[in-house]
Parts: structure tokens; C-alpha cells; sequence
């Protein structure tokens, strides 16, 4: 590929990304970009577009870094910002300058006009603190368009990361990086309930995690609890409060352990991509969030 179809597949997937295919038009387009994957306008697939990336899985980077997963904010001021000194206006009309699609937009500009180096500069700084974990979850859906959208985004990512023009010395981190808590929370606390556990673990930028609500609607269904409604954190919340009630809570830390092991694995594939500083952050954030699962582990044992 040439740097010309790189840029063309980049606004072609912030396309995608930010709404499905409405024309015939914009299917040949896909096409010519370089997809093998039909994506038909059709009445399913918007759905399964709003599903995922409206609603379980909203590619912004705010919802990623923020605490609670607040849209917005700093991480979107600091992105728009870094995007105007560099030339670009991004379009905020739709979405926020920290959706992924307004990020794509901008290192596709980057590219157009020869600033491959910046360009890689910003998917380090910018775009690997928090891709790596919303490429793999993309892919878990039993959508072939979902996961075909994640293997072409590593691919653009990839492809621009080893271009000689992108390499350059060792490149400091100038995005900061959430906050650690000191010691994570004290289940021993009489004042660290259930919904604060799980706050905790539906913020991504305090626990590392990213659990979808449809794998948490899974773990519920595997063990006959209720779960309730309503966001992440209340969903969490609801098969936490479920699984003590009916004796299911070692198995829902299973469930949570195996969520920390799935993201260590992600972090330690993109380690040698470009991200292994950022993978060294996230693996002390699960640390703790393993720590707080062993503490679930022990209060299940200690009202045995």
C-alpha cells in the first residue's frame, strides 16, 4: 500500500465507523479501499452498528481515559487542541474531536500532506493508550463486519507505525496517563459497597477493564441470575449483588479473572507494536483490579 491508499482507508473506516453504509456509493467505496467484506446497507447491520458502536462500545477515547467513562471533557479539549495547532479542524457536528473517527480523519491529513513522522507520533501518543483494548473487543462480537473493521484498523496502524518515515528516537509520553489509586478500593470498608466495586470496575481508566454489557448479560445467563438494566456500572452492579445472593460469586470472579487475563493478553500483543509503555500502565492497573477480585474472593469465603 501507498501512503496515498493508506490515507484513502483511513477516512473510508472513520466513515464506517461513525455510521454504516447508506448507498451503493459508499459500498464501492468501502471496495476500493481494499475491504473483502460485504457490507450490506441493510436494516441489520445499522442496528448492529448502533449496538456496538453506539451503545456497547463507543470508540472514544474519553470513555476509555476519563474516570466513569465520561465523554468528553479533558481527554476531548486536549485532542481537539493538539488537532487545530496541527492544521485540522475536526468536524464536531457528529461526534467529538476524541471519537476515533476524528482521529482517523486527522492522520489521514497528516499523511496527505507528508507528515507520516506526526502521524505516527499520534497513534503512540494518542490513539495506543487505548485502541489495543476497543480493537479486541470489537472483534468479540459475532459480527464478520465488526471484526473485519478491527483486522483493517490494525492493518492502517501497523502499516504506519513501520514506515521508515515514522520512526524516529524514543518518544516520551505527552498524554497523561489516568491517575492510579494509591491501593486500589478496601473491600474491608464498611463504606466500599457493591455499586462502588462496581463503579471501579466499569471505569476503564480506574480498572483496565472493558466489559461489555453483552458479556456481562452472558455471565448472567450461564449461572440463571438477574442482572437488571441500565449502564455498565449498574449492570456490573446487579450480577455482583445476584451472584452473592445465589451463591455465584466465585464464579463471577472467574468471570472477572478471565476478563484481567484477556486484556493482559491484548496489552502484551501491542507491546511490541508501539505500545508497550502504555501496556506497562494498564498491566499496574489490572494488578490492582486482580487484587480487588481476590478481596471479592475472600468476602464470599469469610460469610461462608
Amino acid at each position: 500500500m501507498t501512503e496515498k491508499d493508506i490515507a484513502i482507508r483511513l477516512i473510508v473506516l472513520a466513515d464506517l465507523i461513525e455510521r454504516p453504509p447508506r448507498s451503493l456509493i459508499e459500498l464501492k467505496s468501502i471496495q476500493e479501499s481494499g475491504s473483502t467484506v460485504s457490507f450490506e446497507p441493510s436494516d441489520d447491520f445499522a442496528a448492529a452498528h448502533y449496538q456496538v458502536l453506539c451503545h456497547e462500545l463507543m470508540p472514544a477515547a474519553s470513555v476509555f481515559l476519563e474516570p466513569g467513562s465520561v465523554m468528553g471533557s479533558v481527554v476531548s479539549e486536549r485532542v481537539w487542541t493538539k488537532m487545530w495547532t496541527a492544521g485540522f479542524e475536526p468536524d464536531t457536528s457528529s461526534v467529538l474531536a476524541d471519537h476515533l473517527s476524528s482521529s482517523l480523519r486527522f492522520v489521514a491529513f497528516l499523511i496527505e500532506n507528508g507528515r507520516i513522522q506526526e502521524a505516527g507520533d499520534y497513534l503512540k501518543q494518542e490513539l495506543l493508550i487505548w485502541m489495543p483494548p476497543f480493537l479486541d473487543r470489537l472483534g468479540t462480537f459475532d459480527l464478520p463486519e465488526m471484526t473485519h473493521i478491527a483486522l483493517l484498523l490494525e492493518e492502517v496502524v501497523d502499516y504506519i507505525l513501520d514506515a521508515p518515515k515514522a520512526v524516529g528516537g524514543p518518544l516520551p509520553p505527552q498524554t497523561p496517563f489516568p491517575s492510579l489509586p494509591e491501593s486500589g478500593l478496601h473491600l474491608e470498608d464498611e463504606r466500599t459497597n457493591l455499586a462502588a466495586i462496581a463503579e471501579y470496575l466499569a471505569s476503564h481508566a480506574a480498572s483496565g477493564l472493558f466489559v461489555t454489557k453483552s458479556s456481562l448479560a452472558v455471565e448472567a445467563r450461564r449461572h440463571r441470575i438477574p442482572i437488571g438494566f441500565g449502564s455498565r456500572s449498574r449492570s456490573i452492579e446487579g450480577l455482583l449483588r445476584s451472584a452473592a445472593q445465589y451463591d455465584a460469586l466465585g464464579p463471577v470472579c472467574d468471570f472477572l479473572d478471565s476478563e484481567i487475563t484477556t486484556h493482559r493478553a491484548t496489552w502484551d500483543r501491542w507491546a511490541s507494536k508501539g505500545a508497550s509503555y502504555w501496556a506497562a500502565e494498564w498491566s499496574k492497573k489490572l494488578n490492582i483490579t486482580s487484587e480487588v477480585v481476590r478481596q471479592l474472593r475472600q468476602a464470599e469465603s469469610a460469610d461462608a
